[in-house]
């Protein structure tokens, strides 16, 4: 038997119809899990990190007593055209964070992006070294080390939720849905947010990694 090896100039097919194998270039069966598409994402170039507008930096994760929808700590519009996967969202305290501190994960419909925020660091996971980086189709990609504010979610849905249960442990948060963390697709427009409640003022590393595809490769209507 014989697959096909097309890293970047695969066809979207309607529902009905015959496929072929795929290998990548190392000959190597595509699967379908999460390692598969992350594989094959990473191979094409549909991987991308986000970060803090310069590396190593911290970035203020502001004091809330509650969650508030509309002050996310990190924010991006996937457009129409796109569909967003996020594979690891990873924030890192520089002190002990307190007890009841808590990250959310979700996205809601639209773009609701208003003001505000700063403008994140956003590439391609690898590239080719005599090749420009992919660009990321992302827009608005910011992080609440400047106010940012979103209007009012249209049927938010949060997917990941973590609560410190005591002063200084669990310093490190992570979603990563390569350890197992249940994955989304988020179809375009939509926005994804992460947000922070905090006792008070907290300075954080973050990374967000993700894999942008077409959206009719998942929705074909």
């Amino acid at each position: 038997m014989t697959y096909s090896v097309q890293q970047r100039s695969r066809g979207v097919l309607t529902d009905g119809s015959s496929s072929a194998g795929y290998t990548n270039r190392d000959g190597l069966l595509e699967i379908n899990s999460i390692q598969g598409l992350y594989d094959y994402a990473l191979r094409a170039g549909r991987v991308f990190v986000a970060g803090p507008d310069a590396v190593g930096i911290l970035a203020t994760l502001e004091a809330n007593a509650a969650f508030d929808l509309t002050e996310p700590f990190f924010r991006a519009t996937v457009p129409a055209a796109t569909v967003m996967i996020p594979i690891m969202v990873q924030v890192t305290y520089d002190t002990a964070p307190a007890a009841l501190d808590a990250i959310k994960i979700g996205w809601g419909e639209g773009s609701t992006y208003n003001t505000g925020g700063d403008v994140c660091r956003v590439l391609p996971m690898g590239h080719l070294v005599a090749a420009a980086p992919v660009a990321s189709t992302l827009t608005n990609v910011r992080d609440g080390d400047a106010v940012l504010t979103e209007d009012t979610l249209v049927n938010p849905r949060i997917f990941f939720d973590k609560m410190i249960t005591a002063t200084g442990s669990d310093a490190n948060i992570e979603y990563n849905a390569l350890k197992g963390d249940p994955y989304v697709v988020i179809p375009g427009p939509a926005s994804f947010l992460v947000w922070g409640k905090a006792a008070g003022a907290e300075e954080v590393y973050y990374n967000v990694v993700w894999i942008e595809l077409d959206k009719s490769s998942v929705v074909n209507s």
